[in-house]
């Protein structure tokens, strides 16, 4: 059984799958605890990261923007040590440029030929055996979907196209209506208060803090909603594990989201 860092998992639990749709990838769940179904009539906006939360490129999409920036500037030998976890790609791409002698205001007046030019290298590479769903994902983003007191987004550290392309190679784009992108702010602590102004436009209903919830794999995603009161939900199935995101003391903490009835309970608590 998996551990949870502040609910204890229970005994018992039950989750009865139902039938596949016709135009979605994945299986239908029902949730079978009372409890939990009379806790899910809170009002809450959950924003899901992206990489190591709801998938896994399996380093394709790091090799890809490292050989973007490469072809881009015709620079060779940009290091592939680099830690992309947590931040934002707008990020990423300042940072690498400092570890070269490439001029920063040329990166800068560059930097949309170069995110073309990674996506255009990146789409054909997002195919099935390249790109994984985390365990749980789709039930979890299905039953929170389908629940009218819940709001989900993206609060991630993609560009708007790569979190289309990424979410769209595994089917599940269609599901979020709105995000905080990495276009939208230099550091990831800047994204909750987009993602809070974006989720009251999209859904007409205005949300708190105290009514939020961030998912995510990383130290940053525990981190980034203080400043709002966000609870975070860490999960252990990207680069960190449990117990490097445990020592972040997230509100929440699972291995994997795989026990849909745990991780809900934990959402609307």
């Amino acid at each position: 059984m998996q551990r949870e860092h502040r609910i204890a998992p229970r005994q018992g639990i039950c989750i009865r799958r139902l039938s596949f749709s016709a135009h979605k990838r994945f299986p239908a769940f029902a949730i079978s605890t009372r409890t939990t179904r009379a806790r899910m009539t809170k009002k809450r906006l959950v924003l899901f990261d992206i990489d190591g939360t709801i998938l896994t490129t399996n380093g394709i999409a790091k090799e890809y923007f490292i050989r973007a920036m490469e072809r881009s500037f015709e620079y060779e030998g940009i290091t592939r040590d680099h830690d992309f976890s947590g931040k934002l790609d707008t990020q990423i791409y300042r940072e690498l440029i400092e570890t070269t002698s490439i001029n920063p205001s040329d990166a800068l007046a560059r930097r949309e030929h170069f995110f073309k030019a990674f996506y255009e290298d990146l789409k054909p590479q997002l195919t099935n055996d390249k790109i994984k769903v985390c365990p749980g994902i789709p039930q979890l983003v299905r039953t929170l979907h389908e629940n009218p007191n819940c709001t989900i987004g993206l609060l991630t550290g993609n560009m708007p196209l790569g979190a289309e392309l990424k979410l769209n190679a595994v089917g599940l784009w269609h599901y979020f209506p709105f995000g905080a992108f990495g276009s939208d702010g230099n550091l990831r602590p800047e994204l909750p208060a987009v993602a809070l102004r974006k989720a009251g436009e999209v859904s007409g209903i205005e949300y708190s803090g105290a009514e939020t919830v961030i998912i995510g794999d990383t130290p940053n995603d525990i981190t980034c909603g203080i400043e709002i009161g966000a609870k975070s939900l860490a999960v252990a199935t990207g680069r960190y594990s449990y117990a490097q995101l445990e020592s972040h003391n997230p509100d929440h903490l699972f291995e994997s989201l795989e026990n849909t009835e745990d991780v809900l309970e934990a959402i609307f608590s």
